[in-house]
């Protein structure tokens, strides 16, 4: 395992997040020690429009990204494996599934979060989220 995933825990990613240029956030809480819930959602007209239910699950030596598109893939969980020999980002992988096949986290600041979702040909999109006063 590469150092940056030796210091990391699935914990850091406690809190809410708020994408930099957008009304979007994410939300993770504790289930337990293994495992964080999240959802994504917008803020329209003051309204939580959630997109997207997530998961990280530490399962023995592995950690688990899981995503479930309310409108996508018939509503199924998708799961991402953390790609231990990415150096200096969680890097969680599915090169099965459609798109994307990475998401990647790196964080630059305890309170900055840049996330790449991409393609197996690492093309895609990128966002900062921000760790909001909670």
């Amino acid at each position: 395992m590469n150092m940056f995933a030796q210091k990391f825990s699935i914990h850091d990613f406690k809190g809410t997040w708020k994408h930099e240029h957008k009304e979007t956030y994410e939300v993770w809480t504790r289930q337990n020690d293994s495992v964080l819930n999240g959802v994504s959602y917008k803020l329209q007209n003051g309204e939580k429009k959630i997109s997207e239910k997530l998961k990280l699950q530490k399962l023995e030596d592995q950690i688990i990204y899981s995503a479930q598109v309310l409108n996508q893939n018939n509503a199924k969980w998708i799961d991402f494996e953390l790609n231990n020999g990415v150096k200096d980002k969680l890097s969680f992988e599915n090169t099965t599934h459609d798109f994307p096949n990475k998401i990647q986290y790196t964080f630059i600041t305890k309170e900055k979060i840049l996330v790449e979702v991409k393609d197996n040909n690492n093309q895609g999109f990128s966002f900062y989220l921000l760790k909001t006063k909670e």
